[in-house]
């Protein structure tokens, strides 16, 4: 909007052998807005538009200089009159190239005339009792503001001239609609009355309505003409004389660059729809966060089919408010109405978490299998030299990077060995992508999870140590031929079966300080001597700690699930009836 060329119309396309076809079917007379009466337009009380009472005539300026080097001017009776050029006296009736705005928005006949609108501007005065509403709002804080202003001259109605001095009307948004707050400047009884029979008073609080501006068309011509006049108080010339040098006046210079701007509009969020959209943005995007983290084979596939089944129901959604929307509203429809709405908000809120819930469910299912993934990539942006997770560091990064800065450079064709670890760890990520579940998206547009046996995160970086392992062999041979110290390569012999090891005997460590924390937990929650009883039964095992590792994890994990059960049962147990209490009626107490 801001690049479009803003003009007047000259006195032969108005009175001349060349008169506009709209002016023909409309006529020469112009309404005036509320807006530029205050800031001092004037305005008839006996000569109409052809609009009704709320569109009494004034005078508009042309382009065309007079033959005293004045400005022709259309007055309030529709006839041709003149101005002084540097005169702030006269309304403003913009025109500009249809062409440069028809493809934006399509055009509407009314009585023979077509019509578009385009733009915004303040215009039309609110009811004294609105105005009280609005000012009172304003007074407490509790309007909005939308971030743009309205420029105009600062000069009162009846000063005017050379030079421009910028004054700003702040918009504001209150339910739904934009406003300014106009302070009067003057007294001026008479010509300035308002729509609404009011007469400005210096210092009294005017509220005026931002309304979409209506352009009459010309297209055979085409020009876009204002179909009312919509400021006032600019000066025309900064000079009396006006020779018809219409591209340096003040005024080509104002729209060009602030009326074009001015119109713009500007975005209403309400309160109530930012946290709408907030919410549905949230889980739109933890959608998003989960489909990219999502390991399947199908990945395209399915994040293509979930958000087509996400746009749809939102396509759906808004479908179903627009139908609403074109209703006939009643009074005994209103409340009902106003409850579809907040039905189907909830029901697409719910359909949409039901679809991130199933994402979480595939994620958390499969979050073992995710973190190895995450390993093998670090481990393979190590060989390759690229950027890895320094915050995370595993043995198996710290392994790698040892290998990588320390061992292969002395080992002659080492670009073998990193080749050999690459292909090994590929096939390994390809693996558990492959041991994963997949989504599938049904006919009912229903996530499902075709389910498979999740392998744990050891089991996993188990199989991944063992294939790395001859690698490893290969590569001490390599060393002890570079004569590296025997330290050193008994050490990254034993790499994998070591670290694998310790790990076993930390996780044993861990089911042990668990198991203690369930007991403990399960104690301080009842005092049942049945309950006591089975947890000493539980708890008091013996592990013989000479036997197979795996066996004494496996024995652990055991107790580890039956003190969760016993813990479940005793909590549910507790709230059954903490809630029967809750609903018993206690008649004595009631009387």
């Amino acid at each position: 909007m801001n690049n479009l060329d803003f003009t007047f119309l000259t006195e032969d396309q108005i009175f001349g052998k060349n008169q506009l076809d709209i002016l023909k079917k409309y006529g020469t007379k112009c309404a005036i807005t509320d807006f530029a009466i205050l800031l001092g337009g004037s305005r008839t009380i006996e000569y109409y538009t052809e609009e009704g009472i709320k569109s009494r005539a004034s005078g508009w300026i042309t382009k065309t200089p007079d033959g005293n080097y004045w400005v022709c001017y259309v007055d309030k009776y529709g006839s041709k009159n003149q101005k002084i050029a540097d005169s702030c006296d006269y309304g403003a009736r913009p025109a500009l190239p249809y062409s440069s705005i028809s493809k934006v928005f399509s055009k509407k006949e009314k009585n023979g005339i077509f019509e578009v609108e385009y733009g915004e501007y303040p215009q039309t005065i609110v009811s004294e009792y609105s105005s009280s509403i609005l000012e009172s709002a304003y007074l407490k804080g509790t309007m909005t503001k939308t971030g743009k202003s309205y420029t105009t001259d600062s000069f009162k109605y009846n000063n005017g001239g050379f030079p421009f001095r910028a004054r700003e009307h702040i918009e504001y948004a209150y339910n739904g609609k934009k406003y300014i707050r106009f302070v009067g400047d003057s007294d001026f009884v008479g010509a300035a009355v308002l729509s609404d029979g009011r007469i400005i008073k210096e210092g009294e609080v005017y509220w005026v309505e931002v309304e979409p501006i209506k352009w009459i068309i010309d297209e055979k011509e085409d020009i876009a003409l204002s179909k009312k006049i919509l400021f006032r108080g600019i000066p025309f010339n900064h000079k009396m004389l006006y020779q018809g040098n219409f591209d340096e006046t003040i005024i080509k210079w104002f729209m060009n660059t602030h009326f074009a701007k001015d119109i713009i509009p500007s975005n209403i969020i309400s309160k109530q729809k930012k946290e709408n959209n907030e919410k549905i943005s949230e889980i739109l995007k933890d959608i998003d966060n989960y489909l990219e983290k999502y390991l399947g084979n199908n990945k395209e596939k399915i994040t293509k089919q979930i958000k087509e089944v996400i746009n749809k129901k939102i396509s759906d959604y808004n479908s179903k408010l627009e139908k609403i929307e074109s209703l006939k509203i009643t009074t005994t429809s209103l409340t009902l109405e106003n409850n579809d709405v907040k039905y189907y908000y909830s029901k697409l809120v719910m359909e949409l978490t039901t679809i991130l819930d199933k994402l979480k469910q595939y994620f958390d299912n499969y979050k073992s299998s995710y973190e190895v993934i995450n390993i093998i990539n670090n481990l393979i942006n190590i060989l390759n030299n690229n950027e890895y997770d320094k915050d995370n560091l595993t043995d198996l990064y710290e392994n790698f990077i040892t290998i990588k800065e320390v061992i292969l450079p002395y080992i002659d064709n080492n670009q073998d060995i990193i080749n050999k670890l690459n292909t090994i760890l590929n096939n390994t990520k390809k693996d558990v992508i492959n041991n994963l579940s997949i989504l599938e998206i049904d006919e009912l547009e229903n996530i499902k999870i075709n389910d498979k046996e999740n392998k744990p995160k050891e089991e996993l970086l188990l199989e991944l140590r063992k294939n790395i392992q001859p690698i490893l062999i290969e590569l001490n041979n390599l060393v002890r031929n570079k004569d590296i110290k025997s330290e050193i390569e008994k050490e990254y012999y034993n790499i994998m079966n070591n670290n694998y090891s310790e790990s076993k005997n930390k996780l044993i460590g861990r089911y042990l300080n668990l198991t203690n924390i369930l007991a403990r937990d399960i104690k301080n929650k009842t005092d049942n001597q049945e309950d006591l009883k089975k947890l000493e039964q539980i708890i008091n095992f013996n592990i013989d700690y000479r036997q197979d590792i795996d066996g004494i994890i496996s024995k652990l994990y055991q107790i580890i699930n039956s003190l969760y059960g016993m813990l479940f049962n005793i909590e549910e147990s507790q709230e059954k009836e903490s809630l029967i209490d809750d609903y018993k009626i206690e008649i004595d107490k009631l009387r």
